[in-house]
């Protein structure tokens, strides 16, 4: 779309056009992207000097060892005389084989195992070796480290051929995970996102100090083996132990402080023998048990039994939120306090509310008791851990009831009704879903979060009861439910009620803060010692596995639950709930396939009159075909879950995400918009909207989505992030940071938030804020696979392609390749493409759909690179391919559209366009036209995009782009009035848009129309005066004009806005020519050839003022060089101008002889 232009002035030129100075014709960018400072950004934190020293360092004390068939890499780590001492670890040894030390400086020694050093089954080893050489060791660093940090790692990894030599490498990185006093078997306790290769065990790991922090021992995503198992012989659960293989793992150097405390500094060995050996865990643990014993209340009335907690206290009245469903209002109802005592409940003074399973009781009492701190804060979009506590339901008439505490996970809002079981668990204010071991007589009881603040009342848990002949049996098949503590609060706003309650105290002005964060390893380590799983007897019957398995599969020991469950089949083959349970547990272990033949079995074992579990089991089967990518599949059994259950609005909510993945956005918005007829207060649906309004590039209407997300939750962090996202995609970067600014201050350490501002940072040209917002990403999320893909966009949006190849590329090593590597090699196939790199991009794009077959954007985008490479054949193969797995998709059609214009296929071309034009009626119809307008300007048939885009504006007039577009190509067909008329109309509609002025500026620059061109050059750099390249297009103008007063003072301001940039001292000297001040013209052509060395046409118009000033040596020197460098650079017109000039010298010289 964009006009091919000469972006300077050339002296040389304009010396071969003319004898006299005449200033060429400038053209302006349509659009203008952050300065490329911004791709140039280092990851590290570090400078280069800085970065070079710790290299050095690293590489001074590393050393290569050899071991039979085996070997790594060392760390030496003292120096006794001649005796020096190296740490490595012990599976680099080969036993019994002789141990090869080579040193920096490639001399070899042998190595000696240190003796009475026992590291217990920690993988380290201590070698020595004799040397009169003096190499430096290692320097200890106190190991504080935290996560985000960056560190560095080194050794020598093995080659793919043998006869290869290894040679040195060096990793920088992020610490992406801490374990405790519980470390992986080995002593491995740091994870860090340095790219570890086979070869570099045994090499260190520096802080940014330089110190040694870490021994490096296992790589990321390994390909064989089970490293990840803790030292007392447990497990992390399988989300933690999936995270964990995206890292690399070290040993922590105070293993070998606390081993060997002889081989380090005196104070790192002081250090580590005085360091705390206790957990934190257990404290906090039992610090939420103290509060949570204080505040939890035993309930008993006539009809059930359950729990409750105090949350106000008025005078000597006492208020108790409890479970709607354990009292009976007309009944006698007794509340037993933490000290035994008990006390009766006014029944006329008990609050209920509709629509909600809370209610408000009272007592009175002259006793202390504590009261509740409310924790009245938004979810967050990530799990985190919680507790509920509560009185198990006595056995016995006589039997009092214990309380207990319950640990597990709280899933955040993003996965809340992904992974309940159906609308049912969201009924009567249901809005918190958790993974706590909760019993009869629980429901009422507190939920906390880590802290001890109440943020709900549990209430439920997702079960069925089962008659058998005998009793009632329950079966236990998904999660806990409980009210969040807000919508209790909000019944009260409504009704004007006031209590004094107790809210968490938040630092500044603000009203609700989050929790504490912990890591992962430490969440998984509070739920796992919260409980005491005992597996059934081999005699137990299949219910009693089911519910075992279900234990398990909410601890997220998703491999042990489908043993469980194939336990609970191995007794009851027709068992459906077990078959359902076994599909659950595949599906978290991500075995789509297997997960689809255990629904289908459930389904096949269920009553037909089992509507709502045939409705359940169908839902999974259509969800699991949606993560295989086969969109269609997962419609058709979504739709029939549907006929099942009519009124379930989740089900309507996947079916439009399914619908949007087929391209089908009508229809996406329409069965969304059924969901929220079920219930309007779904957050879920509105982002789902604002999404699919996105998709149709409906910024506008994808914003007022997010409005009403908000005003159904106004403290919703990833509302304000995603609203700025959307504000960003308009261009109004003031709207978007404040929104971004929004979400942080509610969500300090929402990492996703950085990583969004950064991008809008960097689309406004700030580097150094752009580089701030990324790093802290990183941070506070060192292996976050959609940062990197985040920062990946970013520096491809500016320019910066490898950048932008080495972010994706981390990105996918970081991701399991099932997953979303799939989606992270498309994008960086894109990035090659766009640098023209076709083969290179293939090449990801036939990765990718090695791992994920069906994906149509890798199919589309093969096919634009074999379009590019002239292979028609596999090109339309591709496209084929995509339209038959998504034949309803417009964007399929206007893809291969465009490829059959590049193929020279027009009428197929044309053919394409006009199927995705009918089939993006009514919404996109107008985005296909204008898609086919710029392929047919593409192809010069400007008639034919100008009749395109008209058709766009007609069905969108108020569009400000598509005028814009059009005007383009009409300065092309050089129907100036007509461009310089759309040009202004789109300027009536985005008046603030500056990239508009400065195309009519354009067109009226071509037009000689001077005075309009600066007027609308003003209006841009009043709206963006920061921008140096305006001024210097404004100064060009004015050049024009003759008036070189002004021309000089804007080519000075952009010299102050950005003072390195070459080029704009030599376009002020070329002014200075007209003004024959040829004392400036050196002046600035000398900064110029300083700042850029192989500058010919600065040197020659150096030259030229030379010789205005009767410098003949200099000015000849200066056009040699000017000659000479044009010559390499293939410049032929400088070139042949500096020649010429020589000539015209060295004649002058040779006839004054």
């Amino acid at each position: 779309m964009k006009k091919k232009q000469k972006k300077h002035y050339s002296l040389a030129l304009v010396a071969g056009m003319s004898s006299l100075l005449v200033l060429p014709m400038q053209g302006f960018y349509l659009s203008v992207s952050a300065p490329k400072a911004v791709a140039q950004q280092q990851t590290s934190q570090l400078s280069q000097e800085q970065l070079k020293k710790i290299a050095k360092i690293a590489k001074s004390i590393t050393v290569r060892i050899i071991s039979g068939n085996k070997g790594g890499s060392g760390t030496l780590v003292k120096k006794e005389g001649s005796l020096f001492t190296v740490i490595t670890n012990r599976h680099v040894l080969e036993p019994g084989k002789p141990h090869l030390i080579q040193t920096a400086d490639s001399r070899n020694y042998q190595g000696e195992v240190v003796k009475g050093v026992n590291f217990g089954s920690r993988d380290l080893v201590l070698l020595q070796f004799r040397s009169n050489a003096n190499y430096p060791v290692a320097s200890f660093g106190k190991s504080a480290l935290k996560l985000g940090d960056d560190v560095y790692a080194a050794g020598f990894p093995f080659k793919d051929s043998p006869s290869e030599a290894r040679q040195f490498d060096f990793k920088s990185g992020q610490v992406s995970s801490l374990l405790g006093e519980k470390k992986l078997q080995g002593g491995y306790g740091i994870g860090y996102t340095n790219n570890i290769q086979k070869g570099m065990s045994g090499g260190p790991l520096l802080n940014n100090q330089g110190q040694l922090v870490g021994i490096n021992g296992i790589q990321a995503q390994p390909l064989w083996g089970n490293p990840y198992k803790y030292e007392d012989n447990t497990q992390p659960n399988d989300t933690l132990r999936q995270e964990m293989k995206s890292s690399s793992w070290g040993i922590p150097i105070e293993i070998l402080a606390e081993s060997a405390p002889q081989f380090v500094a005196a104070q790192v060995a002081q250090q580590s023998g005085t360091a705390a050996k206790a957990s934190t865990v257990p404290k906090l643990t039992n610090q939420v048990d103290s509060i949570a014993k204080e505040i939890t209340v035993f309930i008993d009335s006539v009809t059930d039994q359950g729990s409750g907690v105090i949350v106000a206290k008025e005078g000597n009245t006492y208020y108790v939120l409890t479970a709607g469903h354990v009292t009976s209002v007309n009944k006698q109802i007794t509340v037993f306090t933490p000290d035994g005592k008990e006390y009766p409940v006014d029944i006329s003074k008990v609050k209920t509310w509709r629509g909600i399973d809370v209610v408000l009781l009272q007592f009175t009492s002259n006793e202390r008791y504590q009261v509740a701190t409310l924790g009245n804060y938004g979810l967050d979009s990530e799990d985190q851990v919680i507790f509920v506590s509560g009185f198990t339901k006595a056995k016995q008439t006589n039997v009092k009831p214990s309380r207990q505490l319950s640990a597990g996970f709280l899933l955040g809002w993003s996965s809340t009704y992904a992974n309940a079981r159906d609308d049912r668990s969201f009924s009567t204010g249901y809005g918190l879903v958790y993974t706590n071991l909760t019993v009869r007589g629980m429901s009422g009881g507190p939920v906390l979060d880590v802290d001890g603040n109440l943020i709900g009342i549990h209430t439920a848990a997702e079960a069925e009861d089962l008659e058998t002949k005998t009793n009632k049996r329950t079966l236990e098949l998904g999660y806990s439910l409980g009210v969040p503590i807000r919508a209790a609060l909000a019944k009260l706003k409504q009704e004007n009620t006031q209590f004094n309650f107790t809210y968490k105290s938040c630092p500044g002005a603000q009203k609700s803060c989050p929790p504490s964060k912990l890591t992962a390893a430490q969440q998984d380590e509070i739920v796992t010692a919260s409980l005491n799983l005992k597996q059934p007897e081999s005699s137990s019957d299949e219910i009693e596995w089911l519910n075992f398995g279900n234990k398990l599969w909410r601890l997220r020991r998703y491999r042990e639950a489908e043993q469980a469950f194939d336990k609970a089949i191995t007794k009851k083959q027709n068992f459906p709930e077990a078959w359902y349970a076994h599909g659950m547990a595949l599906k978290l272990q991500n075995n789509y396939n297997l997960a689809i033949q255990s629904f289908r079995k459930a389904i096949s074992y269920y009553n037909r009159t089992d509507s709502e579990q045939l409705s359940q089991a169908w839902r999974q089967v259509g969800d699991s075909f949606w993560y295989l990518g086969e969109y269609e599949e997962a419609r058709k059994f979504f739709l029939k879950a549907i006929d099942f259950r009519p009124d379930d609005f989740i089900l309507y909510s996947w079916l439009g995400q399914a619908l949007m993945d087929l391209g089908r956005y009508r229809e996406a918005l329409e069965e969304v918009n059924k969901s929220l007829r079920i219930n309007h207060n779904l957050l879920d649906s509105y982002i789902q909207l604002s999404k699919i309004h996105e998709s149709l590039q409906d910024y506008s209407a994808a914003i007022d989505d997010i409005n009403k997300a908000l005003e159904l939750q106004p403290d919703l962090a990833f509302g304000y992030a995603h609203r700025g996202y959307l504000h960003s995609l308009q261009e109004d970067y003031t709207e978007a940071l404040a929104d971004l600014n929004k979400a942080i201050e509610l969500q300090p350490k929402y990492f996703d938030a950085y990583s969004t501002r950064g991008q809008v940072y960097a689309r406004m040209g700030n580097p150094q804020k752009f580089d701030e917002d990324f790093q802290q990403a990183l941070r506070l999320k060192p292996n976050s696979t959609d940062i990197y893909s985040s920062r990946g966009d970013a520096y491809s949006l500016l320019g910066d392609t490898q950048k932008a190849i080495d972010d994706y590329t981390q990105a996918i090593r970081l991701s399991p390749k099932y997953e979303l590597a799939y989606q992270f090699l498309t994008q960086r196939g894109s990035v090659r493409y766009k640098n023209e790199d076709y083969q290179g991009a293939i090449k990801d794009y036939n990765q990718a759909l090695s791992y994920q077959p069906n994906y149509v954007p890798a199919y589309l985008r093969r096919g634009d690179a074999y379009a590019k490479l002239g292979k028609r054949q596999e090109s339309m193969r591709d496209f084929d391919k995509a339209v038959s797995l998504q034949p309803d998709n417009p964007f399929v059609y206007s893809r291969r559209g465009n490829a059959r214009y590049i193929l020279k296929d027009n009428n197929g071309g044309m053919e394409d366009y006009k199927i995705a034009i009918d089939k993006a009626r009514p919404y996109l119809a107008d985005l296909f036209y204008a898609y086919r307008a710029r392929a047919r300007d593409e192809q010069k048939d400007y008639p034919g995009a100008i009749e395109d885009y008209s058709q766009a504006i007609t069905l969108k007039p108020k569009k400000a782009e598509f005028y814009r577009a059009r005007a383009l190509v009409r300065s092309n067909q050089k129907d100036y009035q007509g461009a310089i008329a759309d040009y202004s109309q789109a300027i009536t509609l985005k008046p603030n848009k500056a990239e508009f002025y400065l195309d009519r500026a354009w067109v009226r620059y071509e037009q000689e129309e001077y005075k309009g061109a600066i007027a609308d050059l003003s209006q841009v750099i009043q709206i963006k005066p920061k921008k140096a390249e305006f001024y210097s297009y404004r100064a060009l103008v004015r050049s024009n004009q003759k008036d070189y007063q002004g021309a000089i003072a804007d080519y000075s301001q952009a010299i102050k806005l950005k003072r390195n940039d070459s080029q704009f001292y030599h376009d002020r000297a070329a002014v200075r020519l007209y003004q024959e001040d040829y004392q400036g013209v050196i002046e600035d052509m000398t900064i110029a050839i300083n700042l850029k060395p192989d500058f010919a046409d600065a040197y020659y118009g150096r030259g030229w003022a030379n010789q205005m000033l009767n410098n003949k040596q200099a000015a000849i020197k200066d056009l040699q060089k000017a000659a000479q460098l044009a010559h390499d650079q293939s410049d032929m017109v400088v070139y042949k101008a500096a020649q010429d000039k020589i000539h015209e010298l060295t004649s002058t010289v040779e006839s004054q002889k």
